[in-house]
């Protein structure tokens, strides 16, 4: 199945993707404007996105970590134009600093949003109407809701 598909059909499971994750930003700052503003310029924010389109391609049936690299940019910019991506970025050069210094709050935090949004891929599918919520719920200081994942 994987590598079968063109890259109109990526594309379409991209944008699929970016609905989803835009779905939970909106309710999000119309729920909690100001603490969504404060914690989408997380190291959470960066795992959510990097669990979450990894793995939401590889439920569709791609090769999610090649499509993770090649649409993380088309789906951040089609999220919040001009600026998601930036937070991503920015996010990732600040936790190699960290992993510099040592800091190993933002790197576990990191770490544990790559499994909510993972686990979240999970629970979000284009065919059943499932949405996924711990986006919205780190967003706006909710407790998370998943499982974590063995090993």
């Amino acid at each position: 199945m994987f590598g079968l598909f063109g890259k109109k059909e990526q594309k379409e499971a991209a944008n699929r993707i970016g609905v989803e994750i835009h779905r939970q930003l909106i309710e999000a700052l119309q729920t909690n404007e100001l603490s969504t503003s404060n914690n989408l310029s997380s190291a959470f924010t960066a795992g959510y996105l990097t669990g979450f389109i990894w793995f939401g391609f590889t439920a569709q049936g791609y090769e999610g970590e090649k499509l993770l690299n090649k649409y993380t940019k088309h789906i951040c910019n089609g999220v919040l134009p001009g600026k998601l991506y930036d937070i991503f970025n920015k996010q990732y050069a600040a936790l190699e600093l960290a992993n510099q210094l040592g800091k190993t709050d933002e790197i576990e935090l990191y770490e544990k949003a790559i499994q909510v949004g993972v686990y979240d891929s999970g629970v979000f599918s284009v065919f059943n109407r499932n949405e996924a919520n711990n986006f919205f719920n780190y967003l706006t200081n909710q407790e998370l809701q998943y499982e974590e994942m063995p090993g």
